[in-house]
């Protein structure tokens, strides 16, 4: 649900949108990864995004663009618009010990997940099958 937050933001608007507002949900979301020393060792591709400075930099090319969110490589990844689809860890998902499973995906395989939302935005699995 925060990766959801974080594109109403941008998608806003540079003059509705300020980095104070997505540096929470960059903080809890995003630089467990994209620090220079996150879950998966260095930054993915070096991109860090635990500070205004690294999220906007250009060093090897563009991923935000201010005032234009569909334009942002950033935003694109968010909305599964652009692959990789970020977070990767994505919403969390409660998968019921009587959960249809078929050929169950390795990590990293792309899936198709039916379930429910529930009003913690946890996704509840009901079937779930390599895409």
């Amino acid at each position: 649900m925060l990766a959801v937050a974080l594109c109403l933001h941008l998608a806003a608007g540079a003059q509705a949108t300020t980095y104070a507002d997505v540096a929470p949900i960059f903080a809890t979301r995003c630089a467990k990864c994209h620090a220079e020393r996150g879950l998966m060792g260095p930054a993915p591709e070096g991109y860090r995004l635990n500070s205004y400075e690294a999220t906007l930099s250009t060093v090897d090319r563009v991923r935000v663009v201010p005032g234009h969110p569909e334009a942002s490589e950033l935003v694109r990844r968010i909305r599964g618009q652009a692959l990789p689809r970020m977070p990767f860890d994505g919403p969390p998902l409660e998968v019921a010990a009587r959960a249809r499973r078929d050929d169950l995906p390795a990590p990293g395989d792309y899936v198709e997940v039916r379930g429910r939302i529930g009003r913690d935005g946890a996704v509840a699995v009901e079937r779930i099958r390599p895409r």
